[in-house]
């Protein structure tokens, strides 16, 4: 988690930047498992479905 403390973000509130470090943090688990699973059951679509599902 400490290469998401490190992205500088230029957000006013403390909850807004949580937030924001929260919402990096899923879209980047989520397209993770998404190019594992794909790259398992050799099927991009699935990769597709698991990252949209992260949005």
């Amino acid at each position: 988690m400490d290469f998401f403390t490190s992205i500088p973000t230029h957000i006013d509130y403390v909850g807004q930047a949580k937030a924001e470090k929260l919402y990096r943090a899923i879209i980047t688990l989520f397209s993770i498992v998404g190019f594992i699973w794909g790259y398992i059951v050799q099927q991009f679509s699935q990769s597709v479905y698991i990252l949209g599902a992260g949005f």
